[in-house]
């Protein structure tokens, strides 16, 4: 990665170069001078020769910056990581690996995971962190989150009761004490219903009815 960012830097400067030879291409123009005995390349073909290599080198520098986020993240399948990032290459329509919310919902749907718009506005919040964008590492880690808890009703009961100490009602302190990250904890506190089963407690026995009916 040091080395293409380093070719980049190299390369960027090469833009006020180019302008001082398009300067004296115009004056071999204006003297009438049609041919250059040193070179067949014109001034715009060097611009755009630039710009593709400019272009390479930055996707590169993507490439190599997006594979060491996934490194040793998950359990998953090379084949489930790269449908992952094949989708986010698709919808991150401007090259600059990030999405916006648009995109990112859209590359949601893609990958069969709907959301109400109130769910989406809650979880992209949380991911954005109030940012208008989220990173490859923000959405490819929370794919892998969203994916390995795929489980059966039965599992994520288990898993409630657990956090919960076998209470009918969980606490924000009881997920916040779990292995859940924040921004899970911040998604389950704003969409479970209330319990009246305690002060500041949450139904997640509702919550999980809601979801697996959906």
């Amino acid at each position: 990665l040091a080395t293409v960012h380093g070719l980049i830097a190299k390369a960027r400067p090469l833009g006020a170069a180019l302008r001082r030879l398009a300067e004296l291409e115009k004056l071999c123009a204006d003297a009438n001078i049609d041919e250059h005995d040193y070179t067949v390349y014109s001034v715009g073909d060097l611009e755009y020769d630039t710009e593709m290599t400019l272009k390479a080198l930055e996707k590169k520098a993507r490439f190599i910056e997006n594979q060491s986020a996934v490194r040793n993240m998950t359990n998953l399948t090379p084949a489930q990581l790269e449908e992952f990032e094949t989708t986010f290459r698709y919808f991150d329509r401007d090259g600059g690996n990030a999405l916006s919310g648009t995109e990112f919902r859209a590359a949601l749907d893609s990958l069969g995971h709907s959301f109400s718009d109130d769910e989406f506005a809650v979880l992209f919040s949380q991911l954005a962190g109030g940012a208008e964008l989220i990173s490859f590492e923000v959405y490819i880690r929370f794919m892998v989150e969203l994916t390995e808890d795929q489980t059966t009703p039965e599992q994520l009961l288990h898993s409630f009761r657990v956090i919960a100490a076998d209470k009918e009602y969980v606490t924000p302190e009881d997920l916040h004490m779990s292995d859940l990250s924040p921004a899970s904890v911040a998604y389950l506190l704003r969409m479970m219903p209330k319990s009246s089963r305690a002060e500041s407690a949450y139904d997640y026995l509702a919550y999980l009815r809601g979801v697996f009916q959906r």
